[in-house]
């Protein structure tokens, strides 16, 4: 019983790994897998770390500290005792805290709030990346899928008319050329049939390996879905929200530079046993408290060249602001035109396919009464092959196009 379970465990797990068979399955999957955004959620986690450790510093800070030292005269050699005492031993427990206002312990906390909404949109630019990768691949697998379909087809309706062309060649209605021409194509179809199969593989194989999953055996694709997804406008994307983020940590790095320069303020007090040894060493336990402050008076100007430099990466950041804000839209514009192009050109084509089958329709019921030409029931095949496979190119490439829109990266 415990091995029959065991094994419906395992086939289940399977099922769910494997059985995955949509486009949104594989995104989800590859986002789950991806160890470069598994690194990046760890970041985010390091840096959330680092902000308490931040305050950790400007809490309270206590120490023990202890200290022995013995500072021997030989024959009148060694170190002056007025300045050694001989002997020494201390041991004191310090308690140190630098003073600092809240709007200063805000900004300099801010650091880290900052550069975890770096990360995270770093993680969305990757995650972005890789969804756009998942995607294309799948697109090739999918048209794979649907070329090796139409194929199929083919193949299917020459071996119906194979039986038929036979009998009538021997009957002498049709040519032994004709019934040949027949059979060259037909095996160069079944040829290409297996080069598609090959191809699909190869590409279902590289589309399981982008998304970390470990599985062979080729399986059918569902149609991918992009009705429900519509691409951002510059000021909604993630790298409009960069620029945000970016001008913050140097809006924030300028308010630090003048913090470091206003006086710094520390206390701190202490208690324990310290003694030289030397008079009354019982009665060496006392305390001392004190205040230390720091007043900047002159840095060879560095506070004005930091703040400086700071003005001018401001700078920077609108520059690359107008200007990828302008590319996003012109690749956003090019792209949905050359979109809409697609769709008149997919629209013609199956206009044409439709006149196509209908041509063959008609053949296949002429073919038995040798009413049609044996080169003219080839040619409508081969037509209607190149349209079918034309339409799912034009498909394929109106669908990466649609990738890169909804998926736009700079």
């Amino acid at each position: 019983m415990q091995r029959i379970v065991f094994i419906l465990w395992l086939m289940l797990i399977n099922s769910s790994v494997f059985s995955q068979n949509t486009l949104q399955d594989y995104q989800q999957i590859a986002e789950q897998n991806s160890p470069l955004l598994k690194t990046s959620q760890n970041n985010i986690k390091i840096a959330a770390l680092d902000s308490l450790m931040l305050k950790a510093n400007y809490g309270f800070n206590v120490n023990v500290l202890g200290d022995a030292s013995y500072t021997p005269v030989i024959k009148g050699w060694g170190y002056d005792n007025a300045i050694r005492n001989g002997q020494s031993l201390s041991g004191i427990v310090q308690v140190t805290k630098d003073i600092i206002g809240k709007d200063n312990l805000k900004t300099r906390t801010q650091i880290y709030s900052i550069a975890i909404e770096q990360l995270k949109n770093q993680r969305k630019l990757d995650a972005l990346t890789l969804k756009r990768l998942i995607t294309e691949q799948y697109l090739f697998a999918y048209s794979n899928q649907k070329e090796y379909e139409v194929l199929k087809e083919i193949i299917h309706l020459f071996e119906q008319e194979d039986i038929i062309l036979k009998k009538l060649t021997q009957a002498s209605v049709f040519k032994q050329t004709d019934y040949l021409n027949f059979k060259v194509n037909y095996q160069q179809n079944k040829l290409a049939l297996q080069q598609k199969l090959n191809e699909w593989n190869g590409n279902y194989s590289q589309l399981n390996y982008l998304a970390g999953i470990q599985d062979v055996q080729t399986k059918n694709l569902e149609a991918p879905d992009f009705t429900t997804l519509f691409p951002p406008d510059y000021d909604n994307s993630i790298y409009a929200d960069t620029y945000k983020t970016d001008s913050l940590k140097l809006v924030n790095d300028k308010k630090i530079i003048e913090l470091d320069y206003k006086p710094k303020l520390s206390a701190y007090a202490d208690g324990g046993y310290s003694s030289s040894l030397m008079v009354t060493p019982y009665k060496n336990f006392g305390y001392s408290v004190g205040l230390s402050l720091k007043v900047s008076i002159y840095d060879g100007k560095k506070k004005k060249m930091l703040l400086q430099q700071n003005e001018i990466q401001l700078d920077n950041q609108k520059q690359f602001y107008k200007f990828n804000k302008t590319q996003y839209q012109q690749k956003k514009a090019m792209i949905e035109k050359q979109i809409a192009n697609y769709d008149k050109m997919i629209t013609m084509a199956k206009e044409q396919l439709s006149y196509s089958k209908t041509l063959i329709e008609a053949n296949l019921k002429q073919v038995p009464t040798g009413d049609v030409k044996v080169t003219d029931f080839i040619l409508s095949i081969n037509n209607y092959l190149i349209l079918k496979t034309g339409i799912i190119q034009n498909e394929l490439q109106r669908n990466i196009l649609l990738n890169n829109l909804q998926n736009l990266i700079l």
